[in-house]
């Protein structure tokens, strides 16, 4: 593969859209669109557990693109200067009140390689049963945020499908494993 070139096909304010031109293997011409963040800006992705029952802190929210609301877990930005360890609880307590302590960060990962350079980190980190900050969401989000118990997580999936929710797949891997492993590794 040779890059050839690459332009700019729309520009806002979070995001840039451009049509990278290359050269593939067999050497036809051949171009693809794909979206980046200003600044190549990370997130963070946070499985958070409650640290006497185990419960998975999980978010419902509104997401334009579909039209929706997705099943999630609470995610952001990394802000300029900051790290993921420190991302991951501001985010966290923003999105959903809880605070906690951050266990361990994962490698940087792809969102979705064919459609945009974004990356992430999965956080994992253990939290009080119940919220205890105030929410400082943007006035954009619509965000609900429930629990969800190793006991339970299989169910919740089934009940989900069966209505037609729409999941992350970075939550539906999360709830998988909380179905799976009660407590102890997680995310390992």
């Amino acid at each position: 593969m040779e890059i050839t070139g690459e332009r700019t096909l729309c520009e806002h304010k979070a995001t840039v859209t451009r049509v990278r031109s290359y050269v593939d293997r067999r050497g036809a011409r051949k171009s693809w669109s794909y979206i980046e963040r200003r600044g190549a800006q990370r997130a963070v992705v946070v499985a958070a557990r409650t640290g006497r029952s185990g419960s998975l802190v999980m978010i419902r929210q509104y997401r334009v693109p579909f039209a929706r609301t997705l099943i999630e877990l609470p995610a952001g930005l990394i802000d300029a200067g900051e790290t993921p360890e420190e991302a991951a609880p501001r985010e966290l307590a923003e999105e959903t009140g809880y605070a906690g302590k951050v266990l361990r960060v994962g490698p940087e990962v792809s969102s979705s390689a064919g459609l945009t350079t974004e990356t992430f980190f999965m956080v994992e980190m253990v939290v009080d049963e119940e919220p205890r900050e105030p929410l400082g969401r943007s006035g954009s989000e619509d965000i609900d945020v429930f629990t969800v118990s190793p006991g339970e997580a299989q169910r919740r999936l089934e009940e989900w499908q069966r209505a037609g929710e729409l999941l992350d797949c970075k939550a539906l891997l999360v709830l998988e494993g909380l179905a799976r492993v009660p407590f102890v590794g997680f995310l390992s």
